[in-house]
């Protein structure tokens, strides 16, 4: 990375976004894993008032410290919401992961606003930071541990940031676990056993209060949008070759808390459901949480894992590859194939280089569906054009107004962009966007029914001149100038859904990229004068 680039980047952007300082009195951790040394420096006020004290002041930090030596590891926290910010180890972009957890709270109740990682151990270990004690735990007993084994090496410690097997054995969407929770995609988890690290503990007293909403929050009933995504043909099934199927029924909301109401694991959100589930041919979800619970103990996106599962049995039945027996439904072999991927055994060993690979291997490229080699998520972009938008941007958060409301039926583009700003603005300001974007749409689709879904008047009522919108649009500008200069933003979606309109739905339609790319580009162009983007 050109760094004498990224610096200048960076204070251009500093410039450009000016607001009020809002000065922490918590302090940045850096713990470098190379010496297992830290150190402490000041926050900076500036960058709370521009970028907010969560996901934007993360990146800020990341862009601070990144040279062409070292790839950190950096993680803000907020109360409720904690970020998690890295570079992509295929597309080599900025990403991150945010989640509900209480281990922000800890992290600032040890009197820091965030924690730098750089460097590497010599071997397996650990961060631990206790009250005012901070230190390195290195043991071989960690090297393949599954993330339940670290969080039961480390049970007494406090929140634990904890990998699987599948990162040291060098998996691309190898995740990481938090908080019960699979942190999000973009191959965190590979990125932290680059560095040797298997977990990251932290525990500080007198945050009771904010575990118990965290744990309440976590133990209620399976939400889920599967019935909207095949009723609106958004539908990940069978390798996308359908985007709907009455089967999905049994994969619904109703009938998951039905069937899981003595399920002693953890529930599986709506996307591992798609990608585990019906993209894989498979519509018992008992069977679905299963797959969903040893991919989180191995460390496994269950997303990406999905999709390889999907590409494999869609390769089988086109012939492209051969494998005689093996079908989507059957649990015991697909549960197998799921552990040889994170050991990197067997079959599991090349399926673990994910489709990118596996499909050019096999002079298969049209079945490959993956964006910037990252593989696809659990929305069939023919039912969701703000989707297509929002994941060629390489986006791993869903677009809720899409979702959940059906309101980016018309106007699409505007909605990509509001949805970007505001799940970027309340990450960084420590709110969870899905339930504020989800308050807003239960509030606001009725008002914007009745005067018409002209964009004028959406902007008055979803709040686009918000403070949180307004810090999302310079955390974009902020995340984009950096990975300008990190890696190659190229702006596309698979061909297929360009050219099959998969004719066996109601409504067959293909995604019109190129003018929706181009709206897109000339509105964020319009926000942010002067901002360089990449050309088509």
């Amino acid at each position: 990375m050109n760094t004498v680039r990224l610096r200048e980047i960076l204070r251009q952007t500093d410039m450009a976004t000016h607001r009020d300082s809002q000065q922490s009195p918590l302090k940045v951790l850096v713990a470098d894993l190379t010496s297992e040394t830290f150190s402490v420096i000041d926050s900076c006020g500036d960058w709370f008032g521009r970028y907010g004290a969560v996901l934007g002041y993360a990146i800020r930090l990341w862009g601070e410290f990144c040279t062409e030596n070292e790839n950190p590891v950096v993680i803000a926290a907020g109360k409720k919401r904690t970020a998690i910010v890295f570079r992509n180890p295929v597309t080599e972009l900025v990403t991150f992961n945010t989640v509900s957890s209480s281990f922000g709270a800890e992290l600032n109740g040890c009197g820091y606003c965030a924690l730098v990682i750089t460097g590497h151990l010599k071997r397996s270990g650990a961060v631990v930071v206790d009250g005012v004690e901070k230190h390195c735990v290195l043991s071989e007993k960690l090297r393949n541990a599954r993330v339940s084994q670290v969080n039961l090496f480390f049970r007494n410690c406090g929140e634990c940031l904890a990998t699987g097997p599948s990162a040291d054995n060098g998996i691309h969407f190898a995740a990481a676990c938090l908080s019960g929770k699979i942190t999000g995609r973009g191959g965190l988890g590979f990125r932290l056993g680059e560095k040797n690290l298997k977990a990251v503990v932290i525990h500080a007293a007198s945050i009771n209060d904010v575990r118990e909403s965290i744990e309440q929050r976590g133990s209620a009933n399976l939400s889920l949008l599967t019935e909207q995504a095949y009723r609106n043909g958004w539908a990940a099934v069978s390798n996308f070759r359908r985007r709907t199927d009455p089967r999905m029924f049994h994969l619904t909301e109703r009938e998951a808390n039905r069937r899981l109401a003595e399920y002693q694991g953890l529930f599986p959100d709506t996307a591992s459901v798609i990608m585990l589930g019906s993209n894989c041919d498979c519509y018992d979800i008992v069977s679905v949480a299963d797959r969903f619970n040893l991919c989180f103990d191995l460390g496994l996106d269950p997303v990406s894992t999905g999709n390889v599962i999907g590409w494999l049995l869609d390769a089988s039945r086109r012939n492209v590859i051969n494998i005689t027996g093996f079908t989507g439904e059957d649990s015991e072999a697909v549960m197998q194939l799921i552990e040889d991927m994170a050991m990197r055994s067997g079959i599991g060993g090349i399926l673990g280089s994910g489709t990118g690979f596996l499909a050019s291997s096999c002079s298969d490229t049209a079945s490959s569906f993956c964006i910037h080699g990252v593989e696809c998520g659990p929305v069939d972009f023919r039912g969701s054009f703000a989707s297509a938008l929002n994941s060629a941007a390489e986006n791993y958060f869903p677009v809720f107004f899409e979702m959940a409301s059906g309101l980016c039926s018309k106007h699409p583009v505007f909605w990509t962009v509001l949805n970007e700003d505001l799940v970027l603005g309340y990450e960084s300001l420590g709110l969870d966007p899905e339930t504020e974007i989800r308050t807003l749409t239960t509030v606001s689709a009725l008002k914007l029914k009745h005067a018409g879904s002209s964009e004028k008047y959406a902007k008055k009522i979803f709040g686009w001149n918000s403070d949180a919108a307004e810090t999302g649009r310079n955390v974009w500008q902020l995340l984009n100038g950096i990975n300008g200069v990190a890696g190659k933003i190229e702006y596309k979606i698979p061909d297929y859904f360009i050219t099959d309109s998969d004719s066996d739905f109601p409504e067959p339609a293909v995604v019109p990229f190129s003018r929706l790319f181009d709206e897109y580009m000339t509105m964020r162009g319009y926000l942010y004068k002067g901002v360089t983007v990449n050309e088509k």
